[in-house]
């Protein structure tokens, strides 16, 4: 379990950096942003 939560952050933190680094907001990579927020959303649980 541990080892998925560290890959879904390596993941999230790239996918991130993917995001700010494009200047790309949420509406123009909108598949980023929603997994972004789901890998956010499953570290919660």
């Amino acid at each position: 379990m541990q080892e998925r939560l560290t890959a879904a952050r390596v993941l999230d933190t790239a996918i991130a950096s993917m995001i700010h680094e494009s200047g790309a907001s949420d509406t123009a990579a909108p598949e980023l942003a929603q997994l972004h927020t789901e890998l956010r959303c499953a570290e919660v649980v």
